[in-house]
């Protein structure tokens, strides 16, 4: 598997929505990634809207493309489930893929961009600007595990990695204590709104195994 470069510019700015592709080489299919830009385990601005009052926030237009990288297997919700995930977290326009990936491909994207040598659950690949434009990365063998071993529902689990991702692509972070208590604070309360209990209640580690 190839690492996954960030899209081009050019490229964003032609999304269309709900596009879903399969075997492509990933969210950014530029050859050259472009300077300055970063893998995203932490954002690169301070987040958009910190207003409590969610609820009462406009429907954000969103561009979302849904691809499946080799060896990833099925997604086990469909697009429609996927795209009120990320339009739960959203607090502004944007534009966002979310690439489904199997071990070897998330391995090696976690190496190419951060130095750590094995898969991890979700990359999010953010470029900043206006609409926010993101590549979201999840590797399904991964998340499959690790909801098993904590006692969750690969649904639910999946659930809270996309608006984790969506919520690093607005510029939430989770390096800082404080940071993180706002964070998880506002996914649990996303959560509970399709009914998915608070993942941080179950006994485990505050904020996700993403490093």
């Amino acid at each position: 598997m190839s690492a996954m470069p960030p899209r081009n510019r050019a490229e964003r700015g032609s999304s269309t929505r709900d596009s879903s592709t399969r075997g492509s080489s990933g969210p950014g299919r530029s050859s050259q990634a472009g300077s300055g830009q970063q893998v995203q385990d932490r954002p690169l601005k301070r987040p958009l809207n910190h207003s409590a009052a969610r609820a009462a926030l406009p429907e954000f237009g969103l561009a979302l493309s849904v691809q499946t990288g080799d060896a990833a297997g099925d997604w086990p919700v469909d697009r429609s489930q996927l795209r009120r995930w990320v339009r739960a977290a959203l607090e502004a326009e944007a534009q966002i893929t979310l690439r489904l990936v199997g071990r070897r491909e998330g391995r090696a994207l976690n190496l190419a961009w951060r130095g750590k040598d094995y898969a991890t659950n979700v990359l999010t690949f953010a470029y900043g600007g206006q609409p926010v434009q993101a590549d979201i990365v999840l590797c399904l063998p991964v998340i499959r595990a690790e909801a098993r071993s904590q006692g969750k529902r690969l649904r639910d689990h999946l659930a809270h990695l996309v608006i984790h991702g969506v919520l690093h692509a607005q510029g939430y972070d989770h390096e800082r204590v404080r940071e993180a208590h706002r964070m998880e604070t506002l996914e649990t309360r996303l959560l509970a709104r399709f009914r998915i209990a608070d993942p941080y209640a179950l006994g485990h580690t505050r904020g996700l195994p993403t490093s």
